[in-house]
């Protein structure tokens, strides 16, 4: 027996000793998370997202409205991927509203998550967004390059058909924030597409603001966008439509920044759709459309 030891005692290194306390803590009863709460068609996240609750709202139901309070927050999936989304409502007529955070990047990973995906190609109906927080995507990069071709990683993507439509009323915030990968062009990236067919009406209120570039798809009714806030990137209102862009009095548009200066098209969409993105600091009324500036 080794002098000053006990018989039968082995000592543990003293790293071992700590890794297992973590264990232990980890194993530890742990109080509840409190969700975003559903009552019928009526979701509200009321709470700050965590480790034990991301508040991730996903629901094809029909007629739903999600609230984000003041104090909400509502992140992406543990490990969000392209295609996913903090809040992702594929139903029939739905509304968010969002007066707290919708943040993608709160969640473990973040590569190509979208803040809201809402709608559908077929049968979307109304699509209302109603924003005076802050509303963010993750973007999307690949080996640390900026992917700008995708609608991947959107603060919002709206969709809905020529019977449908799409209002965003914006008076807070909406942009991107690095996920995963670090981007670099935060404002030269899709922050908002609202396409498919259906007539899209936008509002940048007075202290609204809006970081990326806005596209917004062909509507044979045409398109509607009054600017009184901010917006750092660019606007591109549709082809082949009848669209109105006011710019009220105190409204600025600009690059905001770094910018690739060129047009972009949106890879993997149906040509037909007509959905693309203005370079920095313009507003692209449409081509082949009937199209008038207000001032």
């Amino acid at each position: 027996m080794t002098p000053g030891h006990r018989h039968g005692y082995f000592p543990v290194p003293l790293h071992l000793n700590y890794v297992w306390r973590v264990l232990a803590m980890l194993l530890l009863p742990m109080p509840a998370a409190l969700a975003c709460t559903t009552t019928g068609t009526s979701i509200i996240c009321n709470d700050a997202a965590s480790v034990l609750n991301w508040n991730t709202v996903t629901s094809s139901a029909n007629d739903v409205s999600v609230l984000v309070t003041p104090t909400g927050q509502s992140a992406g999936p543990l490990l969000g991927l392209p295609g996913s989304a903090a809040v992702k409502l594929t139903g029939r007529n739905t509304t968010l509203t969002n007066q707290g955070l919708i943040d993608p990047t709160l969640s473990l990973v973040a590569l190509g998550t979208s803040g809201a995906i809402m709608g559908n190609a077929s049968n979307a109906g109304a699509v209302r967004v109603n924003n005076s927080g802050t509303l963010y995507g993750a973007g999307l990069s690949v080996l640390g390059l900026q992917v700008l071709s995708t609608l991947d990683g959107t603060a919002l993507s709206l969709r809905s058909n020529a019977t449908g439509s799409i209002n965003i009323d914006n008076s807070g915030t909406i942009g991107l924030k690095p996920g995963l990968l670090s981007l670099s062009l935060l404002n030269a990236s899709p922050v908002i597409a609202a396409y498919g067919g259906a007539p899209v009406t936008v509002n940048n209120a007075a202290g609204g603001v809006i970081n990326g570039r806005v596209g917004l798809g062909r509507s044979a009714t045409g398109n509607s966008f009054v600017n009184a806030g901010a917006i750092n990137g660019s606007v591109s209102m549709g082809q082949n439509s009848t669209n109105t862009f006011t710019a009220v009095t105190g409204s600025t548009i600009s690059t905001g920044g770094a910018d690739v200066g060129v047009d972009l098209a949106v890879a993997g969409l149906d040509v037909s759709i007509a959905l693309g993105f203005a370079q920095g600091g313009t507003v692209d009324g449409g081509a082949n459309g009937n199209n008038t500036l207000v001032l």
